[in-house]
């Protein structure tokens, strides 16, 4: 078991990253620190919880856990936890709330596994309160009561439609057995999909929902369900110009969407997970295009060899950098020179947003182009122009700097 130091540290910087990406980040270490003030009086170990309130622009930089807290009872320090996220969640609407819950839950155990049963952590508890709340609003709402297994079946169909545009038959069979597998020890309600281990005559996998899967609780439903669509859309790259959810949503139609939605399925906290898979393609991408824009006018390897250098420069301020490298015996393969390691994708894009910001400002520099930002707009197509802009990009600030 990790020391409450470490544990608390992650946990504390965690929830601030969370809170932060649903208003800012600023908003969200003041928000944190304030809480944790209140809480003290009840809680006299948080005191070891440091938040350096001048310097609130560093984010989690900002917060320091003194080792003195490793000497307390890791019950005791679940409970001030659980304060924490309660008074938090008031602070945000519902459906943020339960995003917010759900996601922190996914980091924390990804990075701790049994942490939330060694802290007594009830946020499964508060995730599914959140889902029956949104199912009762939902019902009362609509007058319909959607039944588990024509949802599920709906769900299951259109994932299989999506994967049939991108993969074969039997690789769409194996990447769903897979997801399910992955997630039915935590997800139970997933032993209802039926995949055959064999195909038909005609080449074609039996694949069908239990219908006892009627008599299970559509609260745990909606959680399996939310988690398999997230786990089949990262288990295949898709480009950015055409995402994973926008497909999934696309072929669902609009009488279908309407559907899972009344059932209480929402997409939200999905798009937020599956963007940091984005990561990796939108960088690609983004340097793709720095080359192709630069290369037009100079020549491949001087290209490349601009990347590196910038790269190379930038790293010391940006560590996310250290997940791009250029292999400098093929900087005459242009973008097949770049390197980019997936753990990429685990960076919050706003920190990549600002790098990839930096390396732009800095190539267009080097290059002395007036017309570069405005090549490399066009270079780049709208749909990745906007998703960089949402990382922070501000390229009109470049083109007047330009």
């Amino acid at each position: 078991m990790p020391k409450n130091s470490e544990s608390m540290d992650f946990i504390i910087k965690t929830i601030i990253k969370g809170i932060g990406r649903r208003t800012t980040m600023n908003f969200a270490i003041i928000t944190v620190h304030t809480i944790i003030k209140k809480l003290e009086a009840k809680y006299d170990f948080l005191r070891y919880i440091e938040i350096d309130s001048e310097n609130y622009s560093e984010g989690v930089n900002a917060v320091q856990i003194n080792n003195a807290i490793d000497s307390v009872n890791a019950i005791n320090l679940g409970k001030a936890v659980n304060e924490i996220i309660d008074a938090l969640t008031k602070s945000l609407e519902e459906e943020p709330s339960y995003y917010f819950i759900t996601e922190i839950k996914d980091e924390i155990e990804s990075k701790f596994e049994s942490l939330d049963k060694e802290f007594g952590l009830n946020l499964s508890f508060k995730q599914l309160n959140y889902i029956a709340r949104r199912i009762e609003k939902t019902k009362t709402s609509s007058g319909i009561s959607i039944k588990n297994s024509y949802a599920s079946e709906l769900i299951l169909k259109t994932l299989i439609n999506v994967l049939n545009r991108k993969i074969p038959e039997a690789q769409v069979v194996k990447t769903l057995r897979t997801s399910i597998n992955k997630l039915e020890g935590v997800h139970d309600t997933l032993k209802y999909v039926i995949i055959s281990d064999t195909p038909d005559s005609n080449g074609y996998y039996d694949i069908e929902i239990n219908p006892d899967i009627d008599y299970a609780i559509s609260v745990k439903v909606i959680a399996a369900l939310e988690k398999l669509i997230e786990e089949v859309g990262k288990s295949i790259k898709w480009t950015t110009e055409s995402s994973f959810l926008k497909e999934f949503q696309n072929t669902l139609g609009d009488d279908g969407l309407s559907v899972i939605k009344k059932f209480g399925i929402v997409f939200d906290r999905m798009e937020s997970t599956l963007q940091k898979q984005e990561n990796e393609l939108i960088t690609r991408k983004t340097l793709k295009t720095i080359l192709e824009t630069v290369g037009k006018k100079t020549s491949v390897i001087h290209a490349v060899e601009t990347i590196d250098y910038v790269i190379k420069n930038a790293r010391l301020k940006h560590d996310v950098l250290k997940y791009i490298t250029i292999d400098a015996s093929r900087y005459n393969e242009g973008v097949n020179a770049l390197l980019i390691d997936a753990d990429i994708n685990s960076v919050e894009s706003y920190q990549l947003g600002k790098a990839l910001w930096e390396i732009i400002k800095k190539v267009q520099e080097i290059n002395r182009d007036a017309n570069f930002i405005d090549e490399f707009k066009k270079g780049l197509g709208s749909e990745s122009l906007q998703k960089i802009e949402d990382m922070g990009i501000n390229l009109h600030l470049l083109e007047m700097i330009g």
